[in-house]
């Protein structure tokens, strides 16, 4: 019986032609530094860390992992294909459709394990481990490279490299066409990239007849090689889980679901030859369908297998004989067919490094271009100059030179995987057998049993050109001319072009200025043109320029290349490395004490993320990939400020990063990136933040330490700070990363119960103080710190910790004093009147300082509740004063003047007391003194008492009575 294979599979011009060729072109238009400027980024890293196993960061050197620097001294061809990247690797297919544009990051991150993962794996060679390590970190390199270069090109094409499915819409097809133009004159710009189609010798290479060489490319040769089982391992094997979705590109998947088909082909086969049919003629036997489920390498699935089953209750009438012929020859011969068609996949698909490794030199080794030509054109003259050599090879295009390169593995691998087995060869007389099963695979036209392989080469390079132009909406000779002549079509603003599918459109290409704007990035001399030919399609040749040959960028001012040879250096770095030269740069700027800890010992630039689960690298086919967004150039459509200065609007899809580079998204490790990288987009400004505002880095977990220090006279009781009017607060601030510098302090005081005025900025270490005028009572005093951060904006996502809060009560008011005696103030005593020194000390806030509390009178010591006896006293005023303080040294003073005058009455009570006193002592002299008072004039009695004084009257007594009486006179 008939068993069919399972449907057609796509024939090979679909599957290769269009898959691997038709993005020939695609591939380095989707990169937006030419591969041959990637590999100077790679080189200047490389010949840094070589030089002495360090890499030199803003003038300082620092030591990169002895194991990376001996697999890179050890293996520069495989470091150049990994830096080649995706543009080449596993293939340009899964390279650019699935590694390319979305992910890439995560894509990153799994190469880089799997290398060092293959470090510990002893099936892996010593030999193997080095050249798994160069070529993971050159796959590194070439994400560093385009996260700069598309920055660029992005700014200067209009968006990013369209889809292929987009480039129908005419917008998407100019994006693409600037892409190919721009990123054509920054290569031809490169140092040693020879953009100039004239024929002329090559330096240190001759040809197949060991001749000088002599090309229209005179480019350095650039080596490569790759690691095989490594990249069948990490991107190609079924069984190796991918780090993003399944696909492994339309080209591997289409291997794959053919090897799958042909599994459950093979098992209906073996079924088959192994069941016996039975004869239908037999009312008894039935046709019956069987259901195999089967182990492929997409998993299991099912298949069926028609057949006729006995159902008899004893025996059928017999077998069928055509079924007998067939499981005997046919399905036993197609079993083993299958058998090691599958082989041959599988093996094709473990040796697919090869094809990658063939199409890679093919585009971006100059010498495989050189050594085709001397192959396609050694039947012509030896003169390298003569008219028939120089045609010819002029006539070797890109497809020559994949076929060049690619013979082996096309011979070797991918004609058994199409269907030729290795094993046919042997069985020619079997040929007629197979070849209507192989027909239904891939079609009568590409049978290998049927077709020779020359026959079978020519119509896939005549499908390849078709499928290019299908899928790029393009004719080939057009984009050829893009890719040749760039320096011709930058500066063209619009031209008219015959587009596939659409017809002819009137193509917008640059705006004016273009031209000379890169010219200035890329700091090229004024006189950096010459008169050159080019070939435009269906014009035919035309004066126009190129740019000389001896005319390059300057590496050093061209912002974009400078910046991926620095980022190049930094990948090289584990994560103690980076931190080593991220926290030099930070000290050196005086914005750290020591060192930053940011990244883990085992980080990688482009593989660690700030904070999160994902990457920090979504896409290296966007810009802007450090940032939130892709400003100043782009803006996240539908946001709110979108579009605005300058910025147009875009989907966030478009957006290149997840916001998490630490570099940029740090706070603490930001000023290194203003200071690692050259900004050519924002005038004069460095990397300005745009809205997009830094993170929290983990490694400063703490805002500065801030606390109030209290000098002054000060006085504590019962928990309660009382400060006196000199009083004067200190604003502390200590952070364990920052430097003072960059340490910010605010204050604020309050009165309680009243609300919080406005912060005030004040240096750490800086004094301050609560005036005496804001008026006494308890004040709350605030400090808060910051740093870059722990900021003081509420809008941004670093807050800084909670005020340190300090309550004072501040005292400017000394004692209140009163004295309750003698009183009132101003009373009038006569002389023989009693009284007292009495008086009350009090305090409302720190309370009165009792050894401070002082009376006196009449200047001399006095004491509380000292009694005054006017008797005792002179005539006329006297004073009782009281000082004291409070536990500040507020000090307050009362005065309290009283009058002392006698009179007669008070005069003739004196006498009698000083009688009674014996003050005078003759009993005489008080009566005569008594009836002087009462009748005689004072002076009378002033000179009776003079008389007596120290006599019968004591002398003091004596003064004192003279002076009540002359205070009468």
């Amino acid at each position: 019986m008939n068993v069919p294979l399972g449907g057609r599979l796509r024939p090979l011009a679909a599957a290769c032609a269009v898959a691997v060729f038709a993005v020939l072109a695609l591939a380095s238009s989707a990169s937006a530094f030419k591969p041959y400027t990637h590999i100077q980024t790679g080189l200047r890293a490389y010949e840094d860390v070589t030089a002495d196993g360090k890499v030199t960061i803003e003038g300082r050197a620092y030591d990169v992992k002895p194991e990376v620097v001996a697999a890179l001294k050890a293996n520069p061809a495989y470091f150049n294909a990994g830096v080649v990247g995706p543009d080449g690797f596993p293939d340009l297919v899964m390279g650019q459709s699935v590694i390319h544009p979305e992910q890439t990051g995560k894509w990153l991150t799994h190469i880089l394990k799997r290398a060092y993962d293959a470090q510990d794996d002893p099936s892996y060679g010593a030999a193997e481990r080095g050249q798994i390590l160069a070529f993971a970190y050159g796959y590194l390199t070439h994400a560093a490279g385009d996260m700069w270069a598309h920055t660029l090109v992005n700014d200067v094409a209009g968006g990013v490299f369209p889809s292929v499915g987009e480039l129908a819409d005419v917008d998407k097809a100019e994006i693409a066409i600037r892409h190919i133009i721009v990123e054509g004159y920054v290569g031809d710009a490169t140092a040693g990239f020879d953009g100039n189609q004239d024929r002329g010798p090559v330096q240190g290479e001759t040809n197949e007849d060991g001749n000088p060489q002599v090309s229209d490319d005179s480019t350095p040769h650039i080596p490569f090689a790759a690691p095989k089982r490594f990249i069948y391992e990490t991107f190609v094997n079924p069984a190796n889980p991918l780090p993003v979705g399944t696909s492994r590109g339309k080209l591997i998947d289409f291997f794959r679901d053919m090897q799958a088909q042909l599994q459950l082909a093979e098992a209906r086969y073996e079924w088959d030859s192994e069941y016996e049919d039975c004869l239908l003629a037999d009312p008894d036997c039935h046709e019956r369908t069987k259901t195999l489920t089967v182990d492929t390498v997409r998993g299991p699935k099912t298949t069926t297998v028609e057949y006729n089953r006995c159902e008899a209750d004893h025996f059928c009438l017999g077998l069928d004989p055509g079924d007998l012929a067939s499981d005997l020859t046919i399905d036993n011969l197609v079993e083993t067919y299958l058998e090691h068609w599958i082989e041959d996949v599988e093996d094709g698909l473990e040796n697919w490094s090869d094809l990658g490794l063939a199409v890679t030199k093919s585009l971006f080794d100059p010498r495989s271009h050189r050594a085709a030509q001397d192959h396609i054109c050694r039947n012509e003259p030896d003169d390298e100059y003569s008219l028939l050599r120089s045609s010819c090879e002029d006539g070797v295009g890109p497809l020559d030179v994949i076929g060049y390169e690619a013979e082996d593995y096309i011979n070797d691998h991918l004609i058994s995987m199409l269907g030729a087995p290795d094993f046919v060869g042997d069985l020619n007389e079997l040929f007629g057998v197979v070849s209507d099963t192989i027909s239904d695979v891939l079609g009568p036209a590409l049978n290998p049993l049927q077709a020779p392989i020359a026959e079978i080469k020519e119509y896939a390079k005549d499908q390849i050109q078709e499928a290019i132009e299908e899928e790029l909406r393009i004719d080939i000779d057009q984009l050829k001319s893009f890719v040749t002549s760039p320096t011709h079509w930058i500066g063209v603003q619009s031209v008219a072009l015959d587009l596939p599918i659409v017809g002819t459109q009137q193509v917008d290409l640059f705006t004016p200025g273009t031209h000379e704007k890169l010219d200035a990035l890329m700091d090229l001399p004024a006189d950096h043109h010459e008169a050159q030919e080019v070939t435009l399609p269906g014009v035919g040749t035309v004066p126009s320029t190129g740019l000389k040959d001896d005319v390059t960028f300057d590496a050093e001012q061209f912002a974009a290349y400078r910046n991926a040879v620095q980022t190049a250096k930094l990948l090289l770095l584990d994560g103690t490395g980076l931190n080593a030269a991220l926290g030099d740069i930070l000290k050196a700027r005086g914005d750290v004490k020591g060192g930053v800890a940011t990244y883990p010992a085992a980080a990688n630039l482009m593989t660690t993320q700030l904070s999160g689960s994902l990457p920090w690298l979504r896409s290296i086919d966007s810009d802007h990939s450090w940032r939130s967004d892709g400003r100043p150039r782009f803006c996240e459509q539908g946001a709110p400020d979108c579009p605005s200065d300058g910025a147009q609007p875009r989907p966030a899809e478009h957006d290149a990063g997840n916001d998490t580079f630490p570099l940029w998204e740090s706070c603490l490790l930001r000023p290194t990136f203003t200071t690692l990288y050259r900004d050519w987009e924002n005038g004069a400004a460095q990397f300005p933040a745009l809205g997009d505002a830094p993170s929290a880095d983990p490694s400063d977990p703490d805002a500065p330490a801030g606390s109030i220090l209290l000098a002054g006279t000060t006085y504590s009781s019962g928990g309660t700070t009382y400060v006196a009017a000199n009083h004067q607060f200190t604003a502390k601030a200590v952070d364990a990363v920052f430097t003072d510098a960059r340490v910010a302090v605010q204050y604020r005081y309050y009165k309680a119960g009243s609300i919080p005025g406005a912060w005030k900025d004040i240096a750490a270490g800086a004094t301050f103080s609560i005036p005496a005028s804001a008026g006494d009572g308890t004040y709350h005093v605030q400090l808060r710190t910051a740093d870059p951060c722990h900021t003081f904006d509420p809008a941004d996502e670093l807050p800084t910790d909670a005020p340190v809060t300090r309550t004072v009560v501040l005292d400017t008011t000394p004692p209140q004093i009163t004295i309750t005696k003698p009183a009132p103030e101003g009373v009038t005593f006569d002389s023989d009147d009693f009284s007292a020194i009495e008086y009350t000390v009090t305090d409302a806030a720190s309370g009165v300082d009792a050894a401070t509390v002082k009376a006196r009178f009449d200047g001399a010591a006095a004491t509380h509740g000292q009694v005054l006896d006017m008797f005792l006293l002179a005539p006329g005023t006297h004073t009782v004063d009281v000082t004291a303080a409070d536990e500040l040294g507020n000090a307050g003073e009362a005065t309290r003047h009283f009058e002392l005058h006698a009179t007669r009455e008070s005069l003739l009570s004196n006498i009698a007391r000083s009688c009674d006193e014996g003050l005078i002592t003759k009993p005489g002299t008080c009566k005569s003194l008594t009836s002087q008072l009462a009748h005689a004039p004072f002076g009378a009695f002033v000179n009776h008492v003079e008389a007596q004084r120290g006599k019968s009257i004591d002398v003091a007594t004596a003064n004192r009575l003279i002076a009540f009486a002359q205070d009468l006179l």
